[in-house]
């Protein structure tokens, strides 16, 4: 049960923290007040952080959080601080490290004990309520009779989290940039082992030995996807046409797109499966996600024409552009994520009863969705309820019941309709609508991937757009800063009337708004031909340089002009969403090779790849996109400069895109420059990081030359 009377947090800008503004618990946000507070009164501080479409943090919040019992332990014995993890990253980081060192795992929501000077003394997720209070009373006891030992844990658990946090920002191969342990001579030529092409295939072969055969993605469970992982092998089957990878990158595709995992009435994938079949998500959608699933559909249906993989890709752009867009009076802007649950119970806006389907479907739909989706009586999920999801091929759906391709298409996208106008009609999942730099980033990707494979006017219109508009919104001219995030408006509500202006956060960019939004606009300059969005990956990087990193180490997640955590953290593991390190490292590689104005990105890239060198060969699953830049460095880069003479059209650059993409791994890229004078022939060199061949008049020509390269 609610309080009548607000807590702080109704008037904080991020959708979570609104969602705990009626708590009885008397919560704060994250800021400095809230920790003078606590040395003032010498309490300890309860640090709970969570996101808007959690399903357990919603579990905990109703068991804990809402209950008045419980809220009187938290409000007399400690300061209570909230925190949105997708607004603080960096705080999340922190804490969850925190937590696995005393746990041995993590998870959401996560719930910490600290000392008034931020030290953690105590971390969990979910706890039910009587478990709750009981930890909070015996750290109280502790607290009040024996406080010295509070700090000295605090102490030790802070030399945990320091060592952990050196280990990935001085040197994590363990070796000097010397010659050493990660340098060979063949010949007399020293040269660093991850530099030889051979390095790639051999930690591809022990990466493809991690990966599920049967039902594809890592061979573990719960089962998340991971683009940036498969975008990698996607690569590598580019250049080596290795068999084994190009088998379980398609079995991959295929499962994560017939699996529960994605929404085959509505479009778009849910962040992960609690099973190891694909089959029953966490129903909650993230950006980041669908961001990043499409760039990788896209260039997969690029790579083979594989219409499953088109149609993928369409579906979700559909559902981005319905569900999570936010009109703005400049374009849009695209919110965070849709909640797992609705009416407080998981699922129940995506999944059907038996006696809901008989009701809506004709006789011959129900005989289709019961062989097709695999729809049964008692539910093929809990509850009771039916998760539609494609079980088998739409050509054992057509024998099994003897129709004809025309008719099995007509009833399949019958029954997909009716399902819709049904969810239509009931309560919404929440949106987040909390608009994050990287994430849109991240789907303005997957946006600009989507152009060139599919050869779409519309969506390069819309990914000009949504660049412009976070230009506009989130870069200060007058600092020469990026911000994190801005509130838009929920699109789903009866009184939103469109379009927004959002409002930004004080909240300073991170290492990975900076990284992922100068990869985005790398990539757009190759269907616009407009060098400002070099000029602005440049600025992007330039100004990262200068406020994450130091002495050619590994760059921090925080800003040095930002607040002041108990330590400034070094991610360096590529995840669900990749290392803000790792991408950061390939968009200097990438500008080192087609910008004149900094000299150094190129050596600095380098020098971060080298000191992952061991990471990567003995942890390839957690270092993929880390795998992708040496490649690119291994390989020399390969840049399409193309100059031309003439109006070149959008469509005629998305023609010339696809082109250069087609069978060419994603490090490859296009550099569009004005001809000097205009009566000279349209000219394409093929250029590495240290030749540019003769000029040729057509991308079929300058791609043989790539070819013959590459060695493909």
């Amino acid at each position: 049960m609610n309080s009548n009377t607000p807590n702080q947090l109704l008037f904080s800008q991020s959708p979570y923290l609104k969602q705990h503004a009626y708590n009885p618990v008397e919560w704060v946000e994250w800021n400095s007040n809230a920790w003078e507070l606590a040395n003032t009164e010498n309490k300890l501080v309860i640090v709970s952080i969570g996101y808007s479409t959690c399903h357990w943090c919603h579990v905990m919040a109703h068991e804990c959080f809402e209950d008045f019992e419980t809220a009187e332990v938290m409000n007399h014995q400690f300061i209570n601080i909230k925190v949105d993890r997708e607004e603080r990253p960096d705080i999340d980081s922190i804490y969850m490290d925190a937590c696995q060192i005393m746990t041995g795992r993590g998870g959401w929501p996560l719930n910490v004990i600290c000392l008034p000077n931020q030290q953690p003394i105590y971390a969990g997720t979910y706890f039910p309520k009587s478990s709750w209070i009981q930890i909070l009373e015996q750290l109280s006891s502790v607290w009040k009779e024996t406080p010295e030992k509070a700090y000295e844990y605090g102490e030790r658990m802070m030399e945990h989290l320091n060592k952990l946090n050196q280990s990935k920002s001085t040197n994590p191969t363990g070796n000097d940039s010397k010659m050493g342990s990660n340098e060979i001579s063949p010949g007399g030529n020293t040269i660093q082992r991850w530099k030889r092409k051979e390095f790639s295939f051999k930690v591809l072969e022990s990466l493809l030995q991690t990966l599920d055969y049967t039902e594809g993605g890592v061979d573990r469970t719960p089962k998340f996807p991971l683009p940036g992982l498969f975008e990698f092998i996607l690569d590598t089957v580019c250049i080596s046409e290795n068999p084994s990878a190009k088998d379980i990158l398609h079995l991959t595709l295929i499962k994560m797109r017939n699996g529960g995992i994605y929404d085959a009435v509505r479009g778009g994938f849910c962040r992960y499966s609690t099973d190891g079949h694909w089959f029953a998500p966490h129903f909650e959608k993230m950006l980041y996600d669908n961001g990043q699933l499409l760039g990788l559909y896209a260039k997969s249906y690029g790579y083979s024409d594989a219409p499953l993989y088109k149609d993928t890709t369409q579906h979700i752009i559909e559902f981005v552009n319905r569900e999570l867009r936010i009109p703005t009076s400049s374009g849009f802007l695209v919110g965070s994520a849709l909640d797992a649950d609705s009416e407080g119970i998981e699922g129940k806006f995506y999944t059907f009863t038996f006696q809901e389907l008989v009701h809506n479907l004709t006789p011959n739909e129900m005989d289709l969705a019961n062989v097709l989706y695999g729809i049964t009586e008692k539910g093929n999920w809990e509850h009771n309820l039916n998760i539609i999801h494609q079980r088998i091929a739409p050509l054992q759906a057509i024998e099994a019941l003897s129709l004809d391709a025309t008719t099995y298409h007509q009833l399949q996208q019958s029954i997909l309709h009716k399902l819709y106008m049904l969810q239509e009609n009931r309560i919404r999942p929440g949106f987040d609508y909390k608009i994050i730099v990287s994430w849109n980033a991240l789907y303005l990707k997957g946006l600009i991937l989507s152009a060139i494979h599919l050869q779409s006017i519309n969506h390069a219109e819309d990914a000009i757009k949504l660049a412009e508009n976070l230009w506009s919104t989130f870069w200060n001219p007058q600092t020469g800063l990026l911000s994190r995030t801005a509130a838009g408006s929920d699109i789903h509500t009866h009184d939103f009337h469109g379009p927004c202006s959002p409002t930004l956060s004080a909240i300073p960019g991170f290492l990975e708004d900076y990284a992922f939004l100068a990869d985005a606009y790398l990539l757009l300059h190759e269907i616009t031909g407009d060098p400002a969005w070099i000029d602005r990956s440049v600025l992007l990087c330039q100004t990262a340089i200068v406020e994450f990193s130091e002495n050619n180490q590994l760059p921090t997640f925080n800003p040095k002009s930002g607040e002041k955590l108990i330590l400034n953290k070094v991610d360096s593991t590529d995840d669900v969403i990749p290392s803000a390190v790792s991408v950061f490292c390939h968009c200097l590689q990438q500008l080192s090779l087609i910008s004149i104005q900094e000299n150094k990105f190129g050596p600095l890239a380098e020098t971060w790849v080298d000191q992952m060198s061991s990471a990567m060969e003995e942890q390839a699953g957690w270092h993929f996109q880390w795998l992708r830049v040496a490649q690119n460095i291994t390989w020399g880069g390969l840049v399409f400069k193309c100059t031309y003479n003439s109006n070149v059209t959008l469509a005629n650059r998305l023609e010339i895109a696809l082109k250069a993409h087609q069978g060419m791994p994603s490090w490859s890229m296009i550099a569009w420059t004005p001809a000097k004078d205009p009566t000279t022939n349209n000219t394409i060199e093929v250029c590495t990081a240290n030749q540019c061949l003769p000029g040729v008049e057509t991308m079929e020509m300058a791609l043989e030359i790539a070819r013959d390269y590459l060695e493909i």
